[in-house]
C-alpha cells in the first residue's frame, strides 16, 4: 500500500538523502546533492521545504521535490528561477507503476489543499520537458480536478550519442564537420588540459571558472551568474558534493600559463549533462570555445557517454 508523507525540515534524515539519490537513478540534477544545495543557497525567507514522498512499506518509491511559498500558498519545484534546473520533477522508482504513484500523490494533495498549515492554492511548474511523462501526467491530473497549475518554458534538450567511439561519431558527421573537429583536436595538442579530480583541484578551478565566465558575460553587457553570491554558493556546494560521488566533470585549458577556457558538467552512469550557458570561455580568444567543446567530446567518448545539452543555468 502506498503511503504519502510530507517532509518540511532541513537537514533531512540521512536515510532519506540516500534513498532520494537512489530514486534519482543517477540523474545529477534530480539528486539531493543538487536540489538541496539550491535550497540552502536560494530558499526564500517566506518559504518552507515541501517534499512529498511516497513509500511502499518502508521503501521510498516516489518523491516530488517542492518548496512552498507561505504567503502565496504556492508550490514550486526546487531548483527553479534563474538556475532553471533541468529534469526536476516527479520521481518514481523504475520498477513501480507510475500512474499508481501519481494517483496517490494527487489524492493526498487534494485532501490537504485547504489545510491551514500545509495547504496550497496553486502549483507552479518551471522548465518541465514534454517528455517527462510522470510530471506531465501529474499536472494533467491536477488540472482535470480543477487545481490551478501553471507551467512555463517547456524545455528542449539535445542528446549526442557518443557510445560508438570517436571514429563512429566522426563517421556520422558531415565531411566539413569532420575536418573542423580534426583541426580542433590537433589544436588541443598545443594547450594544457587541467581536469578536476580532487577538492584541491576544485579550489584552483573555481576562481578560474568565475573569472572567465564573468569576463565573457560582462563583455556582452550581462551581469553574469556569479554576480549573485547565492549562485556562487550553490554551484560551489553542489559541485563539491558531486565531485565526492565521481559525478563532476570539470576542466580548464591553459596556454603559456594563461587559462583560456573552462567547462563544467555533471555525469550520470551513461550521460554527461551540460548547458549552453555553462559553456564558459575567455572572451578574447575566439578558438577556445571550440577547443573546450572537443575536449568535452573526447571525454564523453572515452567514458562511452552520450552528451546531453540543455537550456539552463
Amino acid at each position: 500500500m502506498i503511503r504519502i508523507q510530507l517532509v518540511r525540515e532541513h537537514p533531512i534524515a540521512p536515510d532519506l538523502w540516500l534513498s532520494w539519490r537512489q530514486l534519482a537513478c543517477g540523474l545529477p540534477m534530480r539528486q539531493p546533492e543538487w536540489l538541496l544545495s539550491w535550497w540552502e543557497a536560494y530558499a526564500p525567507s517566506d518559504a518552507e521545504l515541501y517534499l512529498v514522498i511516497a513509500r511502499d512499506d518502508d521503501r521510498l518509491v516516489g518523491l516530488i521535490p517542492w518548496y512552498r511559498l507561505k504567503s502565496e500558498r504556492q508550490l514550486r519545484l526546487l531548483g527553479d528561477g534563474e538556475v532553471c534546473t533541468d529534469y526536476s520533477g516527479v520521481m518514481c522508482a523504475p520498477d513501480q507503476d507510475g500512474s499508481r504513484i501519481n494517483t496517490a500523490f494527487v489524492k493526498w494533495l487534494l485532501e490537504h489543499s485547504k489545510d491551514r498549515e500545509i495547504g496550497w492554492d496553486s502549483i507552479y511548474m518551471d522548465g518541465i520537458p514534454q517528455a517527462d511523462s510522470q510530471t506531465q501526467d501529474l499536472r494533467r491530473s491536477l488540472v482535470q480536478q480543477g487545481s490551478p497549475t501553471m507551467e512555463r518554458n517547456p524545455m528542449n534538450t539535445w542528446c549526442i550519442d557518443l557510445t560508438d567511439g570517436w571514429d563512429g561519431y566522426l563517421a556520422r558527421s558531415s565531411k566539413d564537420t569532420r575536418k573542423r573537429l580534426r583541426r580542433r583536436l590537433e589544436s588541443l595538442l598545443r594547450v594544457e588540459v587541467h581536469r578536476v579530480i580532487s577538492e584541491t583541484d576544485w579550489k584552483d578551478f573555481y576562481p578560474i571558472l568565475i573569472d572567465l565566465h564573468q569576463k565573457r558575460r560582462n563583455s556582452l553587457g550581462e551581469p553574469g551568474c556569479f554576480a549573485d553570491l547565492r549562485f556562487k554558493s550553490f554551484l560551489g556546494t553542489a559541485s563539491i558534493r558531486m565531485l565526492k560521488l565521481g559525478q563532476l566533470q570539470a576542466l580548464y585549458l591553459e596556454t603559456q600559463g594563461q587559462p583560456i577556457a573552462v567547462d563544467i558538467g555533471f555525469r550520470s552512469p551513461t550521460q554527461l549533462a551540460v548547458s549552453t550557458r555553462r559553456f564558459l570561455y575567455h572572451y578574447r580568444v575566439r578558438t577556445t570555445r571550440s577547443l573546450a567543446y572537443v575536449s568535452r567530446q573526447t571525454s564523453c567518448v572515452k567514458n562511452t557517454y552520450s552528451l546531453t545539452i540543455a537550456h539552463a543555468l
